[in-house]
């Protein structure tokens, strides 16, 4: 299993191993399904799996040949070649990304590698693990989190540990919560070496705490289970080795899988992309020919298995590796070169017959997603590199819990639901009931809906010029239900749904049943439960823009002498500590707004000593603190450069940040409706071109606070009529909004000693009053004043957060593009310099991530779309021409939904999305000419 079996090891030291527990890994074959080869000693009978496959056409053999002591040790040579990319770009991929990943994985969740070689990578995550573990105890480090359980039967996974086996450790009983590691490997000597590398890469993880199983991979996992009845499994599956099965052979691979890990489980599959031909030619025929050696082998292991005397000739066959782009894999063939006769009795290889020794097959984002649609699983995450994917799988109730969990810890940080600090949406609770009720409506059809169904059905998307005109939702009552009312409802239907999710089936396996109707039923019970999760994920994210105006209220009310609405991270006292108890997800802790480019942790605003702790979950409820957030948000990994701006604005006299030339080229725009996919939204799905679309100069990076500042301050720019349409200057007269809207200016001493100390804030226009007129560095008339950026983690100084993209309107957006006479890119060319070498060599910076990135192209279906009759009005009520394609993904968007093909889309005059932009200007033919020969 090329890439998923042993790793390259460095000096190992000894140490006591943990036992091997054997186990046998081959079944007998039946006496019907194979004649014994007449070389095999009297009564034997040849390995089913390898007997299969020499019978079929044309011959293969079972990739596991590949691993004898000597494949074993070629395989290590193989990672260390520098053609060979897909160790190193996996290796690089889990370092980059531990953090984030370990803050999907249940606190005491049993860690289990299948073909986990000598465990060298795995290493890496243990370690993030470990240091989050840390954190859990010692309430520092990052992503430390106090675990309790959320959900109306509780996250089983994420209190103490459940796994009994684990219990007893000598750092369990100290307090430090145990890690356990399972490794499963067909071959004893790869799991010593897995032994001897996690004591020399982690030792703190003693050896009580790994488990070494050998045998294939089902086997092993139904060990493990056995061993660990009621521990939450984390199941690694590195080193792209699902690439070695068919299609066909797959789904019901990873549907075995999870049956035998059990629902309470998950997967973390490796997946490597595919890619330049010549790119994978080499990395399959490397010059020394290690590749050779390495599947010669395994033809010659098979032969000695079989007993046949021809094993072992070194002139017996050549090696001949071919890239297939209609399958998207890479074949590993041998062609005999003399006849071998007998390999079972009666069955030869003829000369020139060629035997596939391996595959590997290479994958897009859009097929890993259909192949664990049809298993089964629900999308929980996934992390990509320019090469290669990391794809974290859940069955529906896994996915759904999880997700339930994520949104109580959003919650749990509000002293007040009913706080509505956007008001072109409802208050808080009104999304918890929400997505409760669109959850049941959309999972339980046949079930009568009640009021509170009805109620809490659809949420609001008023035009911001007019809030009157909006599209169809229920009626605003007179008398919202309370608190209590809202709790209970949620628990409710979170107890119905769970049944639910409990009963779906795989639907590209047999259990779906063979006829047409029992598929057409599985599918549609899969695309229900992704689409509620999906849809549910969507909404923690637009909570964060409705915490990131509650930040910038609370600040004016912290100045005032009035209890904030939020929790304060990192708090200075007590009670300010437990409120904070879960102000952020987990996996909002690794990609807060600062990792978009600084080092700095936000500021708190200082609060009142007196400020009242907020109301903790009361036993029974949905809503029921989890996760909570390290003291230090400083804790964090945030990547980037610190910011040293000292009051100065960085970036380019010409407003933007260095340009790229993107040459001109053909794309093309949504999923084909036919193509295998998973679950995708209406508006993804269609096809636009090929379209040819022209090279132009693009900013190298997104437009920065420090550059938006200038614009603001410096530049007056929403004072000047002549950069906003009309629409957008009428808007800018009526709200007197002059800056972005996650901005506000406060006084400048962040030692607030008490409420009655501090003048009242600057007005920025929000309340409908006239808007101050800030001076050219930022500071304010009025005198003394400090900006700040106000995000869901807590508020930053700008200065913290200077070289971060600023996130405004797409109107905003426009006016600083018209000064500097640029334009924004359009949803084609979008998807130009996303597919561009120059994006992939890394000249193109956030075209994907650190915030949403503004089009200037309406929201619109694309060719061959049909609205989705699970959730018609989903895309169709907002191709209305006020709605605007924003592309990518922000900070507070979760990996399960963050995907090349996702569509967002926003009005022009929304200025709460967390959308940044970048400039775009026409580039001459020769540019253009001069970039494409490059």
């Amino acid at each position: 299993m090329r890439g998923g079996k042993p790793e390259s090891a460095g000096p190992v030291c000894a140490l006591e191993e943990p036992p091997i527990i054997e186990m046998e890994s081959f079944g007998p074959m039946r006496a019907d399904e194979a004649t014994p080869a007449p070389f095999l000693a009297r009564g034997c009978t040849p390995p089913a799996d390898l007997a299969r496959g020499l019978m079929r056409s044309p011959k293969f053999l079972p990739c596991r040949f590949l691993y004898d002591d000597l494949g074993s040790q070629l395989y290590e040579q193989i990672t260390c070649l520098p053609e060979y990319y897909v160790y190193s770009a996996e290796k690089e991929l889990l370092s980059a990304q531990a953090g984030a990943i370990a803050t999907h994985i249940p606190n005491d969740s049993v860690i289990v590698e299948l073909g986990c070689g000598d465990s060298s990578k795995t290493a890496i995550l243990l370690e993030a693990l470990l240091r989050r573990l840390h954190g859990l105890v010692s309430g520092t480090g990052e992503g430390g989190c106090r675990a309790r359980s959320a959900g109306p039967e509780g996250w089983r996974s994420n209190g103490s540990s459940n796994s009994g086996s684990s219990r007893g450790s000598s750092r369990g009983e100290a307090g430090w919560p145990p890690l356990r590691f399972v490794g499963v490997d067909v071959s004893a000597e790869a799991l010593r070496q897995t032994a001897r590398n996690l004591a020399r890469l982690l030792p703190e993880l003693p050896p009580e705490q790994v488990e070494l199983v050998e045998g294939e991979y089902l086997q092993g996992i139904r060990r493990v289970r056995q061993r660990h009845p009621d521990a939450f499994l984390t199941v690694l599956w590195l080193g792209s080795s699902v690439g070695n099965f068919s299609p066909a052979e797959a789904v019901p691979f990873l549907t075995e899988l999870r049956d035998a890990a059990g629902e309470h489980s998950q997967l973390l599959l490796g997946a490597d992309r595919w890619k330049d031909a010549e790119v994978l030619r080499q990395a399959y025929d490397d010059s020394q020919g290690v590749s050779a050696a390495f599947i010669l082998n395994g033809m010659h292991h098979a032969l000695r298995t079989l007993g046949h005397p021809y094993a072992g000739d070194p002139s017996l066959f050549q090696y001949e590796p071919e890239v297939n782009p209609k399958l998207q894999q890479v074949e590993m063939w041998v062609r005999a070169r003399r006849r071998v006769p007998d390999v079972l009795r009666g069955l030869h290889i003829e000369a020139g017959e060629r035997v596939l020794v391996e595959v590997s097959r290479k994958f897009t984002t859009e097929s890993v997603a259909a192949m664990a649609f049809a298993a089964g699983f629900c999308q929980g995450g996934a992390w990509s590199g320019p090469a290669y994917g990391l794809h974290l799988l859940q069955p529906p109730a896994v996915a759904l819990e999880r997700c339930w969990n994520d949104t109580d810890s959003l919650f749990a940080c509000l002293a007040d639901w009913e706080a509505q600090p956007i008001g072109l949406r409802r208050p808080f609770f009104f999304y918890l009931a929400h997505c409760a009720a669109f959850t049941k409506l959309k999972l339980l059809p046949n079930k009568r809906p009640s009021e509170l169904d009805h109620l809490f059905s659809r949420g609001i998307d008023p035009l911001v010029q007019d809030p009157s005109r909006c599209h169809d939702h229920p009626a605003t009552p007179q008398c919202w239900p309370n608190r209590a009312q809202v709790e209970a409802y949620v628990a409710s239907v979170r107890r119905e749904v769970l049944s639910f999710a409990g009963k779906t089936v795989a639907p590209g396996t047999s259990a779906a049943g063979s006829s047409a109707a029992g598929e057409a039923e599985a599918v549609e019970r899969m695309r229900r439960l992704c689409m509620v999760c999906e849809h549910e994920r969507q909404h923690q994210e637009t909570l964060c823009y409705m915490a990131a105006q509650q930040r910038k209220a609370d600040a004016a009310a912290i100045a005032a002498g009035r209890r904030p609405v939020l929790a304060v991270p990192g708090g200075g006292g007590a009670a300010a500590q437990a409120a904070a108890g879960a102000t952020l997800p987990l996996y909002l802790q690794q990609c807060s707004y600062a990792s978009a480019s600084t080092r700095a942790a936000p500021l708190a605003f200082p609060a009142s000593n007196t400020l009242r702790q907020s109301r903790p979950w009361e036993p029974g409820t949905p809503a029921r603190q989890a996760e909570t957030l390290p003291r230090r948000l400083a804790a964090l990994q945030l990547g980037g450069s610190r910011a040293g701006h000292n009051g100065r604005d960085a970036g380019p006299a010409d407003g933007g940040d260095d340009f790229v030339t993107v040459p001109g080229g053909e794309v093309s725009l949504g999923v084909p409706p036919a193509s295998e996919r998973g679950f995708l939204w209406d508006c993804e799905v269609g096809r636009q071109g090929p379209v040819q679309v022209e090279g132009l100069r693009v900013g190298a990076g997104p437009v920065t606070v420090a550059q938006f500042r200038r614009f603001v301050f410096e530049d007056q720019g929403y004072l000047r009529r002549e950069l906003w349409d009309d629409q957008a200057w009428r808007h800018l007269a009526a709200s007197g909004h002059s800056m972005p809207a996650s901005w506000s200016l406060q006084v400048h001493s962040l030692s607030l000693p008490g409420p009655a100390a501090h003048a009242p804030a600057v007005p920025d226009g929000s309340d409908g009053s006239s808007p101050a007129s800030p001076t050219a560095d930022g500071s304010s008339a009025h005198g003394g004043q400090q900006l700040w950026v106000h995000m869901p983690e807590g508020s930053y100084r700008w200065e913290h957060v200077a070289d971060c993209p600023v996130y405004v309107s797409l109107a905003e957006a426009q006016a600083y593009a018209k000064l500097h006479g640029a334009r924004l890119l359009t949803e084609p060319e979008w998807q130009l310099a996303m597919d561009s070498k120059v994006a992939a060599a890394g000249a193109l910076r956030q075209l994907d991530s650190g915030g949403w990135e503004w089009t200037a192209t309406p929201f619109a279906p694309l060719p061959g779309y049909q609205p989705d009759p699970l959730y018609q009005e989903y895309s169709s009520d907002f191709f209305d021409g006020e709605h605007f394609t924003l592309r990518g993904a922000s900070p507070a968007t979760h990996p399960a939904v963050a995907r090349r093909s996702f569509r967002n889309f926003y009005q022009q005059l929304y200025p709460f999305v967390f959308a940044k932009f970048r400039l775009a200007r026409p580039c001459s033919s020769s540019a253009c000419c001069e970039a494409a020969a490059g």
